[in-house]
């Protein structure tokens, strides 16, 4: 039996009554409500509140993640950060759409959603793997601790790169994948 649909009235069930009545329709709100096509739609609309908290998320850890590589490129004016800030930003940007979206019942919540995340699953990689092979021992470590402690340090660096872009790509395609599975059929 579907799910009673009435904590998802936006207005005064006496003022649904008035507007049956005056289209000449003879059920109860509950009635109307129940039907098969409602019933979608009112899945649909629960389906994209539960991802407009997961946007809410997201557009928040994008957005704080955004401002820390803002002040670290304030204080180190590297390019990664420059680039971070950029791409951050950007899907900062989109997720709060997303969630706005998802929010009014859009399908272009899902669409998007689906892309923006993909892309940060991607870019996590990226970042894992960029790391991975481009890291080495800051000459301080190796000059007074030695050249096998700088070995251990390579070696956890690594590591952490690695763990970051595979936790990180799996994690946000999850969410994707999250997103996507409320994209309606035929719009894919």
């Amino acid at each position: 039996m579907p799910q009673s649909p009435s904590h998802l009235l936006q207005i005064p069930r006496d003022a649904l009554v008035s507007l049956l009545a005056e289209a000449g329709r003879q059920e109860t709100p509950e009635e109307f409500l129940n039907q098969q096509h409602l019933q979608t739609i009112i899945r649909k609309g629960d389906s994209f509140q539960k991802r407009a908290r997961a946007a809410y998320w997201s557009r928040f850890w994008l957005g704080l993640s955004a401002a820390i590589s803002l002040i670290s490129l304030f204080i180190s004016h590297d390019w990664e950060d420059f680039l971070s800030v950029i791409i951050l930003g950007g899907m900062t940007v989109v997720e709060v759409k997303v969630y706005r979206w998802f929010l009014e019942g859009d399908n272009r919540a899902a669409i998007w959603g689906w892309y923006n995340q993909c892309l940060f699953s991607l870019l996590f990689l990226v970042y894992g793997t960029y790391h991975f092979f481009t890291v080495t021992v800051p000459p301080e470590i190796s000059q007074s601790l030695g050249e096998s402690t700088g070995l251990v340090y390579v070696s956890i660096a690594k590591i952490t790169y690695f763990s970051i872009g595979i936790a990180g790509a799996i994690g946000q395609f999850i969410l994707a994948l999250y997103y996507r599975r409320s994209i309606p059929s035929g719009i894919k």
